[in-house]
């Protein structure tokens, strides 16, 4: 914001040279009143009013000169200010060339030196050049198209576009777009096209539910409209309480002038949830059905009501659920409980997302049955089994608890809430297909067969070995490469595991990621497994200290096979794993120096180093394993992989 100081002097002296005139003009007024009438009094204080109105008026003038000043010039550089620091650049090369309006003065070279210390080659779209050199430089081809000059850019070469959208008071986005394809015409840039967006928000002080978006037009579209808008595809890199920076990357182009940040109130989302038929259920009941009832599609909203229900010493508690990719505090499967601290509740715990708890209430507490993971995206099968105290948990089949319940469980005279719970401020993210309350319970074998009914083949190759929570347990794409950055609320602790099934391609951009949580060049946070330099699928493992990489090893994996990676952390001692064998072990230097970016899947935050293949599936476990269950591990996965 413009400060009251030497800018303003020219108003300064506007507003007090009036001033002082009309004073001068007043004061002359008085003492020729006086000598040439007696009664001119009046005029005194006539003359003081009138002072008065062209003082206000000319204050009022001055004030909204500078507003408007404000919200023109200096607003929008606040913006663009705040983006640089929070790290909108943050891995894009020195040598990165950034294309930029150019239509306020300070939006040029200087202005990005001055905010991050780096003189980017900055050049303003708004001035009539041909940039065809400048591209053919960074390592764009660039031909004659009709009457165009049309250049491409392939994903590691670092072309950007910066677009300012104010709002209001500092407010607004400012999106960086790496460009693919750029369009000039009579020594002009034409269009862009981008399907990889970079967005910084700055919210209004002390807002509250505001959700943000980018929208704008998609290009080579055959058919139907190219209008789009974006908000849950929006992955988050970075928030504080009143800003967020976030990537999106389309599967589809993007005109990257077209490009906006938008800002606006939470609206209610009308959620129309189609009940199953009988005919569809796929729960089968292993006894007298307490409730049963499942949803065709789609998020249940509020949540949906039943009537409450007694508890038997012998039942079977089972939902068929595809879980969002994140969650609210407390997000409820399944609910009769209140305050009273009675009947039953599968519900998140607050982080990170898509985990969750088994619980019974006593009637003054809550008894744990045991916590698990959902993989997002995809059908989950969830069974609990009470049989005279003794609580069997099982998801997908795993056996995740054996407990015997300390006390009776206490019956709950509420509601049973699907999605909810009585608050309705729990709601669940996700589509609940079925649920299933019934007497009587079923044994270990009948549930592994409805394990194998209901998930079918989706089972092959998840990770097996070992009972208890993950931090993470989640099922990528199988048909291809995909991005997946983590919530930053996932913390990795002093000592974890953590395993991971690839299947590379045959080709891999440069520093082509597995798995990173790193800031970029610099940083030196974090750790990353990334393709070692003009290496194809060779790899390597490192952490930071905050001063340098620490590297811990090197690997080779084979294109078109699959393989399962393993690296466990106790501490400062690491090791890395590859199909169950060891092949680098080292003691840390000094201390990982923990990164404040997301754990990113599949490439890493700037999304420049797509790894070209199937990541199939991570998990993320508090300990360190031994080195005899990760080869168990692996063996188990060659002999599934091989039926």
């Amino acid at each position: 914001m413009q400060p009251w100081g030497d800018a303003y002097l020219p108003v300064y002296m506007a507003y007090f040279g009036l001033c002082f005139l009309l004073a001068v003009a007043m004061e002359k007024m008085y003492h020729w009143l006086t000598r040439v009438r007696t009664d001119g009094e009046w005029a005194v204080p006539t003359a003081g009013v009138f002072w008065l109105l062209l003082l206000s008026l000319n204050f009022r003038n001055n004030w909204l000169v500078a507003r408007a000043m404000n919200e023109a010039v200096w607003s929008p550089r606040v913006l663009v200010e705040e983006a640089l620091a929070r790290g909108l650049l943050t891995g894009v090369a020195p040598s990165g060339v950034l294309l930029v309006n150019g239509n306020e003065p300070w939006d040029n070279a200087a202005e990005y030196v001055g905010q991050t210390g780096i003189r980017f080659p900055v050049y303003q779209m708004n001035q009539t050049r041909d940039l065809t050199p400048i591209f053919q430089t960074a390592g764009g081809l660039c031909a004659p198209v009709m009457n165009q000059q049309v250049c491409d850019f392939a994903p590691d070469i670092p072309v950007y576009t910066i677009q300012i959208r104010h709002l209001t008071a500092g407010t607004g986005a400012v999106l960086l777009a790496r460009v693919q394809r750029a369009y000039q015409a009579n020594g002009a840039i034409q269009g862009l096209v981008t399907n990889d967006v970079t967005t910084f928000f700055r919210f209004p002080d002390s807002a509250q539910r505001l959700t943000a978006a980018v929208s704008g037009r998609s290009v080579l579209q055959k058919s139907g409209s190219n209008a789009f808008r974006l908000s849950r595809e929006l992955q988050t890199i970075k928030e504080g309480r009143e800003w967020k920076l976030v990537s999106l990357r389309g599967a589809t182009a993007f005109d990257a002038l077209s490009l906006r940040g938008e800002i606006t109130a939470e609206g209610k989302v009308s959620a129309i949830s189609v009940p199953k038929s009988r005919e569809a259920f796929e729960l089968h009941t292993a006894g007298a059905e307490l409730l049963h009832t499942g949803y065709q599609s789609g998020d249940l909203g509020n949540g949906a009501e039943f009537p409450s229900i007694n508890f038997e010493s012998e039942m079977s508690i089972e939902v068929l659920v595809v879980p969002g990719d994140s969650q609210g505090a407390n997000a409820e499967i399944i609910s009769n409980h209140w305050s009273d601290s009675t009947g039953l509740a599968i519900e998140g715990v607050n982080a990170p997302a898509n985990q969750y708890a088994a619980v019974f209430g006593t009637g003054k507490g809550w008894m744990q049955i045991g916590n698990f993971a959902l993989l997002s995206g995809r059908r989950n099968y969830i069974s609990l089994q009470v049989k005279d105290r003794e609580a069997r948990l099982y998801v997908n089949g795993d056996a995740v608890s054996k407990k015997v319940l300390p006390e009776a469980i206490a019956q709950s005279r509420h509601p049973v809430l699907i999605g909810n719970w009585k608050g309705h401020d729990r709601s669940f993210n996700g589509w609940i297909e079925e649920v299933l309350i019934s007497k009587n319970t079923k044994p270990e074998e009948t549930i592994l067969k409805d394990t194998r009914r209901l998930l079918g083949e989706s089972r092959k190759l998840l990770l097996l070995n070992g009972i208890g929570p993950s931090l993470l347990h989640k099922s990528l794409d199988p048909q291809g490469a995909q991005f997946l950055a983590l919530p930053n609320t996932l913390q990795l602790p002093e000592s974890f595991t953590l395993e991971l099934i690839v299947h590379p391609a045959n080709t891999q951009v440069q520093y082509a990621t597995i798995i990173s949580n790193h800031p970029g060049k610099g940083g030196f946070q974090g750790f990353t497994v990334e393709q070692v330099d003009k290496r194809t699928n060779y790899y390597s493992l490192a952490f930071g200290n905050g001063k340098a990489w620490m590297p811990v090893g090197e690997f080779s994996i084979s294109p078109g096979s699959t393989h399962y990676l393993a690296i466990t952390k106790d501490k400062r001692q690491v090791s890395l794993y590859l199909d169950g064998r060891r092949v680098a072990e080292k003691a840390l230097a000094a201390d990982l120096s923990a990164s404040d970016y997301p754990l990113t899947i599949g490439n890493w935050v700037m999304r420049n180093r797509p790894f070209n293949g199937v990541i199939q599936e991570v998990r993320i476990k508090p300990g360190v394993a031994s080195a005899k269950s990760i080869a168990d591990e692996a063996g188990a996965l060659q002999r599934a992989s091989s039926h």
